[in-house]
């Protein structure tokens, strides 16, 4: 099973399979970041990093269209989406060091809790328990009741 395959099969699209690496579902209110195998410690994943934005090819900078998606998908998740993330492994592209590429990808959601650090860095907790009140975003926004995992 491809990635598109997987995230359908999860019922989430994006606005374009070849530069997305978020995901939403509006019928069951989840969002799904693919989330890199170089980005994650024991209690946390970075999904998002300012320094993202933009990448260099052909000697060009440009903006990463996925990156104002992944904005828009995390807005969701401060209403009160659910956010899993999947994990891919990552490797660079042949053309520039800026651009990264899936070489596999795990076929398993978790479902993670979102942490806004300073610094443009946007963390994810394992658990909400780790994530703590204050800082547990989608936990606190959360639309549907008696969904409290806290």
């Amino acid at each position: 099973m491809n990635r598109k395959q997987f995230i359908l099969s999860k019922g989430a699209t994006c606005a374009n399979w070849t530069w997305s690496w978020s995901f939403i579902d509006h019928n069951d209110m989840k969002v799904i970041f693919g989330a890199w195998d170089t980005e994650a410690g024991e209690e946390h994943e970075v999904i998002l990093r300012d320094s993202w934005e933009f990448i260099t090819r052909d000697g060009k900078q440009r903006r990463q269209p996925g990156y104002v998606q992944a904005l828009e998908h995390l807005e969701y998740v401060r209403q009160g989406y659910d956010l899993y993330t999947f994990v891919m492994g990552h490797s660079l592209s042949e053309y520039s060091e800026d651009i990264s590429r899936i070489k596999k990808f795990s076929h398993h959601l978790q479902l993670r809790y979102l942490v806004q650090d300073e610094g443009g860095l946007v963390r994810l907790q394992r658990s909400a328990i780790s994530a703590g009140g204050a800082a547990c975003i989608n936990h606190i926004q959360r639309r549907r009741k008696g969904a409290d995992p806290c």
